[in-house]
């Protein structure tokens, strides 16, 4: 690290309150690939990812959604969904006392959502995914999570193998350098195939979708209830529709089912590994 970061970067660690940084884009994008030379930009010590809590090569505490056996257990332990697992990383996050830490996830507003579980303070800086990325490094991304079914996590081959072993697929030695041409950083991923994912020749029907999108829908708002769900599929992408009712005190509509069409998306797209063409969302 050059010398004049390392004076910033002690000065941030004596002086700063903690600061919490989201990375949010849509699932499959490169997230995971790109949180290390985020961090390394914004002198972020600790990554929040998929119900890890990560630092350096090392995963400090949490647990991997993608060991998760079903869809289910994966979107739970992503969301920090139990009390033993979110105490295991709010004491870790303690112990570490560091002063920045970046959460990745697919909307602002659930990125909002896993901070306030961990007890963390709202983040002061939203860094899209496409102000990092260009539109062919994150089609190209898209693909390989479709077409492939692999995944990235931002640590060493070793850390995965040593916890994870059934994921571990191969690591990946890489130079990433951010579409803002700021950055470049170095470090070591391991790519995985989650566990959930592994049966490619599993059929998805729309009940098994419905349960994967309330999931999502319960850790944004559980006030807001699942009343119609389908689901259609043309060529290799999916048409949803869901109907839904809102809390009797929420009037800021458009807002909301914008929100709940993004959640639909991200959650069928990520945990299902297909491709939504559209999403359609009626408010009862």
């Amino acid at each position: 690290m050059p010398f004049y970061r390392k004076i910033k970067s002690f000065i941030i660690h004596l002086f700063e309150e903690t600061k919490t940084f989201a990375l949010v884009g849509k699932s499959g994008t490169g997230k995971s690939h790109r949180a290390k030379a985020v961090a390394e930009k914004y002198y972020i010590d600790l990554i929040i990812d998929d119900g890890l809590l990560i630092k350096n090569d090392r995963i400090l505490a949490g647990f991997s959604a993608k060991q998760e056996e079903n869809t289910i257990s994966a979107v739970r332990t992503a969301v920090f969904d139990t009390a033993v697992h979110r105490t295991d990383v709010i004491n870790a996050i303690q112990e570490e006392n560091y002063p920045r830490i970046l959460i990745l996830g697919t909307s602002e507003k659930m990125v909002n959502k896993i901070a306030l579980r961990l007890r963390l303070p709202k983040p002061v800086k939203y860094i899209h995914i496409e102000d990092i990325a260009s539109e062919d490094e994150i089609a190209l991304a898209q693909k390989v999570r479709y077409d492939e079914g692999k995944h990235i996590i931002p640590v060493s081959a070793i850390e995965i193998t040593r916890r994870y072993p059934n994921i571990a697929y191969r690591s990946s030695k890489s130079t990433e350098i951010l579409a803002s041409r700021n950055t470049v950083t170095e470090g070591e991923k391991t790519v995985v195939t989650p566990v959930f994912s592994r049966n490619k020749s599993h059929t998805y029907s729309a009940e098994d979708f419905r349960q994967i999108v309330e999931e999502c829908i319960a850790f944004y708002d559980k006030e807001i209830k699942v009343l119609n769900f389908t689901a259609e599929r043309v060529d290799e992408e999916y048409r949803v529709f869901i109907e839904v009712s809102l809390p009797e005190t929420n009037d800021i509509v458009i807002d909301e089912k914008a929100e709940i069409r993004h959640i639909v998306s991200a959650s069928l797209e990520k945990y299902a590994n297909v491709r939504i063409e559209s999403v359609e969302v009626a408010i009862s």
